[in-house]
């Protein structure tokens, strides 16, 4: 039976069947990825939500080492933190500049919570 005769009977044309299988190893592809990067992240929130709270726990003992080690060894990170919420401020405030719709920096896949989702 030729592809003309498979149209008339109902039954789907080789290529689009190939069009199907294609697109389903693309969803799974894309659901393993996303999979992976909800564990990820997942895994780095938890790690910093444990970590600030013994960070809490440490400033009873005003150990200034403490704190220098975590500019030392965290600066980045920190400077990071401080950029985002930074862009987000200003994502949700009505004065100054509006914010940039795009940004060549570290902060460009920071996606700012609406107004009413800050904790502080």
């Amino acid at each position: 039976m030729d592809a003309s005769a498979a149209q008339h009977d109902g039954e789907a044309p080789d290529d689009e069947d190939d069009d199907l299988i294609i697109e389903a190893e693309a969803d799974e592809a894309w659901a393993a990825r996303t999979a992976t990067f909800d564990e990820e992240l997942g895994d780095i929130i938890k790690t910093l939500k444990e970590f600030t709270l013994g960070l809490e726990h440490q400033m009873q003992f005003k150990e200034r080492r403490m704190v220098d080690s975590i500019q030392r060894h965290g600066g980045g990170f920190l400077k990071l933190a401080q950029q985002c919420l930074e862009k987000e401020r200003r994502a949700n405030t009505n004065r100054g500049a509006a914010p940039k719709t795009w940004e060549n920096t570290s902060t460009m896949f920071y996606y700012p919570r609406p107004t009413g989702d800050r904790a502080m």
